[in-house]
């Protein structure tokens, strides 16, 4: 099968610590529940975003590509991020290629992308909210400093983990490896975004002081 992750965690970089320790919770209580199913095959959360001059692309493209789902933690700030929108596509392509080897169609009932919306669900692009999978995290503040201990949140990583399983299991079934060329996979050009992924609905919003 060639998996090395169980998911990739795709969350736009350069953000402040309070949502950063959101993603490192997110991370944590992913890592202790997939555990319990698959000890070999961590989460991979790029905690530094690699210096410029190395090979940024290359490096991060080739784990996304080893791993078997993605979680994209979304906020306003990822989709004007073009490389986040990038890794996006990436694993959309991933799931195409991936379920045409299954033989299974692609429906929004399933795929290998859990959106968590941090921030503004009604503004999402049409293409993520068409995903019956997304999950709506904005009720969380980030003040609220121990979220593993919030039920609902635990209840939710529950579930996303146990959909990873699923798959690992489905794809363990098939007779070929799927990341036998991911040592060469490269995330899409940026002129490769799809155009639904990187529209933002704008309301115009009244507010009462």
């Amino acid at each position: 099968m060639g998996f090395k992750y169980s998911c990739f965690i795709s969350y736009s970089s350069g953000q402040k610590e309070l949502i950063q320790k959101f993603i490192y919770q997110i991370e944590e209580s992913l890592n202790a529940e997939i555990e319990l199913y698959m000890k070999d095959y961590p989460v991979f959360l790029d905690r530094e975003r690699l210096q410029i001059g190395d090979k940024f692309n290359e490096s991060i493209a080739i784990s996304l590509c080893q791993s078997i789902c993605m979680v994209a933690v979304l906020t306003p700030a990822y989709y004007s991020n073009p490389y986040c929108l990038r890794e996006y596509t990436a694993m959309e392509n991933l799931e195409k290629e991936r379920f045409e080897k299954m033989q299974w169609s692609q429906s929004p009932e399933m795929g290998l992308i859990f959106p968590i919306v941090f921030r503004n669900s009604d503004r999402m692009p049409d293409i993520i909210k068409e995903s019956t999978q997304w999950v709506d995290f904005s009720k969380y503040s980030l003040s609220q400093p121990e979220l593993l201990k919030d039920t609902t949140f635990n209840e939710t990583i529950q579930k996303i983990a146990q959909r990873i399983f699923d798959y690992f299991e489905n794809f363990n079934e098939l007779e070929i490896n799927l990341c036998k060329e991911c040592e060469s996979f490269k995330l899409p050009s940026q002129d490769k975004i799809p155009e639904l992924l990187k529209k933002v609905q704008t309301k115009t919003k009244t507010f009462s002081l």
